[in-house]
């Protein structure tokens, strides 16, 4: 981080999803989410995910992405409920 709190000045583009204010889900997180989304499938509801960073990359130049964000996503494959 400079002298401003500008995290993502000066680093590769590659670089910027690895900035402290994106984090990651614990494993705990992910087992809660994986045991939350079976039941929601189980049970046949709906589910909706949300998150104050983004789970998927964009490309819109935001550089906010969830650290382990392809772990995520592999909880959520094949879920009915999302």
């Amino acid at each position: 981080r400079d002298d401003d709190g500008d995290w993502y000045r000066g680093l590769a583009p590659s670089m910027k999803q690895w900035v402290p204010p994106n984090g990651a889900l614990g494993s705990l997180q992910l087992e809660w989410l994986r045991a939350e989304l079976r039941a929601a499938d189980c049970s046949r509801d709906k589910a909706v995910l949300l998150t104050h960073v983004p789970l998927l990359p964009t490309y819109d130049g935001n550089p906010a992405l969830l650290w382990n964000w392809d772990e995520v996503q592999k909880v959520c494959d094949g879920c009915s409920s999302l």
